[in-house]
């Protein structure tokens, strides 16, 4: 029992010293690692942030199908587009939508997939457009837009 006492207690004292000797040797402390996460999509395109921003969905669909958007930032109450229709958030006179924003799109329908989608970004409107398609739903498609301006789709 006392044999693993000493040990422990030497252990603890190699280690001091072996701390003593990097800090009497002058050796500079290491340097603490700094992750920084950036997007590693190219934008699909810009707005000017310090003008108002608008987002048209307009669905372009042959399906009898519509899509859903909400604004997850900030918050919005959600809306539906029928095939042919638009829906709007934010207006370019006022500033309603200031960057960063996030909108979620989705097919109100499980049987519909949303792999046609498309982003024009001119004059600060990005207009989404979106042909639903027959087949097992897709995941809800994303719009981002950064406090740079920068439109992302995911």
């Amino acid at each position: 029992m006392h044999r693993w006492i000493w040990l422990g207690v030497g252990l603890g004292a190699l280690g001091l010293v072996c701390q003593g000797r990097a800090a009497i040797a002058g050796a500079p402390p290491l340097p603490i690692a700094q992750v920084e996460t950036t997007d590693s999509r190219s934008p699909v395109g810009t707005v000017d942030p310090d003008q108002p921003i608008q987002l048209e969905i307009v669905n372009v669909s042959r399906l009898d199908a519509a899509i859903g958007a909400v604004l997850v930032q900030p918050p919005s109450d959600e809306r539906l587009a029928a095939p042919g229709e638009t829906v709007t958030f934010g207006r370019l006179h006022t500033s309603f939508l200031p960057p960063p924003l996030e909108l979620d799109i989705f097919a109100s329908d499980p049987e519909v997939s949303l792999d046609g989608v498309t982003i024009l970004v001119r004059d600060n409107r990005i207009t989404v457009t979106v042909a639903a398609q027959a087949g097992v739903a897709g995941s809800t498609r994303s719009v981002r837009v950064n406090a740079a301006g920068e439109v992302f789709l995911d």
